[in-house]
């Protein structure tokens, strides 16, 4: 097999950076014994592009350089990014350069009798000086070099097939190409969606979890923030010496989260310990309840002595200001609590979703209004109709028909997933309303191996929509009974009636109502929509 290096799919229009990211998801599947994590570097990149830790705290690091020729300048570079690497990874063991050149060692003897020095001369007289280097301060270093045919033997593994098909495809799988598709798809949506009368709901937050991106990760450290605020404001003035045992406890349960919180891998998708993170915040929040009544019992204490001295006693507790800040802690530890347990977050671990509705409920527009905005902060989503799936045919083939393309199934999502890690977002396949076309018929059948299949690729997530009543016909027992997905149900814009309504009167220059519209019907996004049709097409509006 060979590539030509100039061909790579640029990453955010930059061929250098298609390059570096190539490697480090190269990097990220390597068999490497006793790896513990991997962590994908950003810029400014510390002399690694990315690298793992071992068991024993060792680090095996990366080091990327989109070269086409080696002179000096370019060792000089890798020299440069070598020692910001050794200064800023105490714990390096091996140090991997990747560079798309293979290294020439044709033994030439000029009529000299001298040996001209090619890549590999070179490559051995600079490790020997890294080396060197590297013994004088009291450390050693293996050093590793992947270059053209050690890249090529690695994408060449049917495992990395899909990798390979992303990298060096051309149309399929760019920025444009989704952009293309998911356009088609809102087409075919007809009147299910208009993003002129859009309204933001709560419910769009729970796909911040299902993409584990960047909001998703501000939802958690916004919740973990005002926790830790809350923490010291409790913690900062208080004096007494008979509450501290009881203080102890909270400040080791808060260094107990803390510790399991920064474990947790946003970008790699490691799994969030949800029950163990609860069950500190559960317990945090016995113990502090436990503080506040020792508060108010010594402040009773207190003044029953003084009584006793038939002294002064003032109406006000001595502990008021503490106990209401612990009261306030309190509270930041239930809403933490509250967060860690949502299906925000269980999506993140697990990205499979059945939205459930009953008819009108704007489940069609939600899912084509969550893929725009993803489109908008450059996220990737897939957007499939149900009434596209015209046959009996399983899924899957049907699928690569709608999309128009010539792979696998495999190699189709193992090209997405690799996109997706390149994005820092999942990319989404949302399926809407699988009750329609032949999904009475295939996905009863194909549900289940269809979840199975998607889990096997973590940068990728799915989302079904399915009208209410036919949840049980077409979803398997054994999928919900398993806990495969998340269910959610989508309620229009209950409890947000008068909001929505003020923005449909507003969109059909309707004049709004002076008492808020209290029937349930309002909720339902359809009826709403038609009612404003009607009123707007009989003239009746401002």
């Amino acid at each position: 097999m060979n590539l030509d290096w100039l061909n790579i799919r640029p990453l955010n229009g930059d061929i250098k950076g298609g390059f570096e990211e190539l490697v480090c998801q190269l990097a990220r599947v390597e068999n490497i014994p006793n790896k513990k994590q991997f962590i994908r570097v950003a810029a400014p990149d510390g002399g690694v592009e990315s690298y793992c830790i071992l068991i024993n705290g060792d680090e095996y690091g990366w080091q990327a350089k989109f070269f086409s020729s080696m002179d000096d300048s370019q060792w000089t570079q890798l020299d440069k990014s070598f020692k910001t690497a050794f200064a800023k990874h105490p714990n390096l063991k091996k140090y991997i350069i990747c560079i798309p050149l293979d290294r020439q060692d044709p033994r030439i003897i000029t009529k000299k009798g001298t040996v001209v020095k090619h890549f590999m001369d070179v490559w051995k007289e600079q490790v020997s000086e890294w080396e060197t280097f590297s013994n004088s301060n009291g450390r050693t270093i293996e050093f590793e070099y992947w270059g053209n045919s050690e890249l090529l033997d690695r994408l060449s593994k049917p495992e990395n097939d899909g990798k390979l098909n992303y990298w060096f495809g051309k149309e399929e799988f760019s920025d444009n190409w989704f952009k293309q598709k998911l356009e088609e798809s809102i087409l075919n949506l007809g009147k299910r969606y208009t993003p002129e009368i859009n309204f933001d709901l709560p419910i769009g937050k729970i796909f911040e979890g299902l993409a584990r991106d960047k909001f998703f990760k501000e939802q958690f450290t916004t919740h973990l923030d005002d926790l830790l605020i809350k923490y010291h404001q409790a913690i900062s003035n208080i004096k007494s010496e008979d509450v501290k045992d009881t203080l102890k406890q909270v400040e080791s349960l808060i260094a107990q989260f803390k510790q399991l919180y920064e474990q947790i891998n946003f970008e790699e998708i490691s799994i969030i310990e949800q029950e163990a993170l609860s069950t500190i915040l559960e317990s945090c929040s016995e113990i502090v309840d436990k503080l506040i009544y020792q508060l108010y019992e010594l402040d009773s204490e207190e003044k029953k002595a003084k009584k006793e001295k038939k002294e002064y006693v003032s109406d006000t507790n001595r502990y008021g200001w503490d106990i209401e800040h612990f009261r306030k802690f309190k509270i930041s530890i239930g809403e933490l609590n509250v967060f860690i347990n949502s299906k925000t977050v269980w999506l993140s671990n697990n990205p499979v979703l059945i939205l459930r509705g009953e008819a009108g409920i704007g489940k069609s527009h939600l899912l084509a209004d969550i893929a725009k905005k993803r489109e908008a902060r450059n996220q990737f989503t897939i957007l499939l109709l149900g009434q596209q799936f015209s046959t009996t045919e399983d899924p899957w083939s049907q699928i690569i028909k709608l999309l128009q393309i010539d792979c696998k199934r495999d190699i189709l999502l193992a090209a997405l997933n690799s996109k997706a890690e390149s994005s820092g977002s999942r990319i989404l396949i949302f399926i809407d309303a699988i009750n329609e076309g032949k999904g009475k018929v295939i996905w009863k059948n194909h549900l289940a191996s269809f979840i199975a299949t998607i889990k096997r690729f973590p940068n990728l997530g799915v989302v079904f929509s399915i009208r209410t009543s036919y949840e049980r016909l077409l979803i398997p027992d054994m999928v919900i009974e398993k806990k495969q997905v998340t269910t959610i149900t989508h309620y229009g814009f209950a409890n947000h009636e008068y909001e929505a309504s003020k923005l449909f009167f507003e969109n059909y220059k309707i004049k709004q109502p002076s008492i808020p519209l209290l029937h349930p019907e309002f909720s339902n996004p359809l009826f709403l929509k038609l009612f404003c049709e009607g009123l707007f097409k009989k003239g009746l509006h401002v």
